[in-house]
């Protein structure tokens, strides 16, 4: 009995011993999960109180570029005010918000480039040279145009000039005209081989000078006219040319021409003849000069 006494004793001494060191652990542990944890509370707070800060200063950036704004709309204002006195048309140089646009009260059309291209003008005279009106929507300078058109009535004129040794007068005239008159008919058949080579070099002038983007605009707008001129017909391109003039007992004329599909005629009294120049090209007028040039009667 005594024996088991003596070993029960040590026993519970030792349990208890464990279990005092377990509490101890836990209690440690507890411990330094406390001081991580106040930690990571000391950290989180020392956050807030940044993002606080920060936000504090967003506020008041955001306030004072609000009242920048403000500030500087009202100037802006004051200035358009003070800038529409001194120059009345500058009111109108503020791009409006969608295109196309109209205000009926300004003197200028907001337009799209795209738009543009699509309207169909003649940007070029008879002699292949630029018209001011397309130098001005196109925002071409006075230099750009003088150095174009130094060289592009040159290239049409060349291929005209080859072209003039193609014609020759026929009795064939045209129908449509009066024929109460006298009338020359010159044909001819375009040269399309040179003509492309010349159009060529006429379109490289014009992209050397005004760059790829205007360059397509006025092409465009010209709706194949200039390859007409250069002969550039399509299938058409063996198919002969006409131009009849008729000049009448009033001394009135009437012109028609005839290349390819397209036709058309024309009339105009004799103080006006200059207008046929349109519809008879330089290089065949000496064919009409017969016509074109007697005095009236």
């Amino acid at each position: 009995m005594q024996l088991r006494k003596r070993v029960i004793i040590p026993i519970i001494v030792i349990i208890a011993a464990a279990m005092w060191v377990s509490r101890q652990q836990h209690i440690v542990t507890a411990q330094r999960t406390l001081e991580e944890t106040k930690k990571t509370l000391v950290e989180a707070s020392n956050r807030l109180e940044t993002t606080t800060l920060e936000l504090a200063a967003s506020r008041e950036g955001l306030r004072q570029q609000e009242e920048n704004h403000r500030e500087t709309s009202a100037a802006l204002k004051k200035s358009k005010q003070e800038l529409s006195i001194l120059s009345p048309e500058s009111r109108w140089a503020t791009l409006p918000a969608e295109l196309p646009h109209w205000d009926s009260e300004s003197p200028y059309v907001w337009v799209s480039k795209d738009i543009v291209k699509e309207v169909r003008s003649e940007p070029f005279g008879p002699d292949g040279s630029l018209v001011p009106q397309a130098a001005f929507v196109l925002v071409i300078t006075p230099a750009q145009m003088q150095q174009l058109n130094a060289t592009l009535p040159k290239l049409l004129a060349e291929y005209r000039e080859l072209e003039s040794g193609n014609v020759r007068l026929t009795d064939e005239h045209l129908p449509g005209n009066s024929k109460d008159g006298t009338a020359i008919t010159v044909s001819w058949l375009p040269l399309p081989e040179e003509g492309a080579r010349l159009k060529s070099q006429f379109e490289a002038v014009l992209r050397n000078v005004l760059g790829e983007q205007r360059t397509e605009l006025l092409l465009a707008s010209d709706d194949g006219n200039l390859g007409t001129e250069f002969g550039q017909l399509g299938q058409n391109s063996e198919t002969e040319q006409k131009i009849t003039l008729v000049r009448h007992a009033n001394n009135s004329f009437n012109v028609s021409v005839k290349r390819g599909y397209d036709w058309l005629s024309t009339a105009a009294p004799y103080a006006h003849r200059q207008d046929l120049d349109h519809h008879i090209p330089k290089h065949l007028r000496p064919f009409f000069a017969e016509l074109l040039d007697a005095p009236e009667q």
